[in-house]
């Protein structure tokens, strides 16, 4: 059995963090007076150097898709889903069986060069046969 939660085509081009919000939005179009009207707003520095013909430029405030009257969020942590003993693959499970998105972020260190790289992911779909695997070197 397999369960593919639907996705639409975010209107911008970006890292996953901004675009995995607009794409879960993006289902239907009932987002869009919101999105054109709050999260189009662009910011940039009073300092700000045009670089490569190019302007920095960034979406006005951070997890502004997250906070849109479109979606519902819960928080997880980590150590708390460790302490009650939650299997990560049946918490997936269960949430996208019921249609919940997961949206997660992991924490990759490389102790000796203390160098942190945060990578995100959003989960949509679950397959019958399911497993996380982890290689630690």
């Amino acid at each position: 059995m397999e369960i593919k939660l639907p996705i639409g085509q975010a209107k911008i081009r970006s890292t996953i963090f901004e675009v995995a919000p607009l794409s879960i939005m993006a289902i239907s179009d009932d987002y869009l007076d919101w999105f054109y009207s709050n999260y189009i707003q662009l910011c940039s520095y009073d300092d700000f150097t045009i670089k490569d013909n190019a302007l920095d430029i960034q979406f006005y405030g951070p997890e502004q898709a997250f906070h849109s009257p479109y979606l519902r969020k819960q928080y997880f942590s980590w150590e708390s889903m460790v302490r009650n003993k939650v299997d990560i693959v049946d918490f997936l499970r269960i949430y996208i069986t019921n249609g919940h998105y997961y949206y997660g972020s992991l924490d990759l260190i490389i102790c000796r060069n203390m160098y942190v790289m945060i990578y995100s992911f959003l989960v949509l779909m679950m397959k019958k046969k399911c497993s996380i695997r982890c290689h630690i070197q």
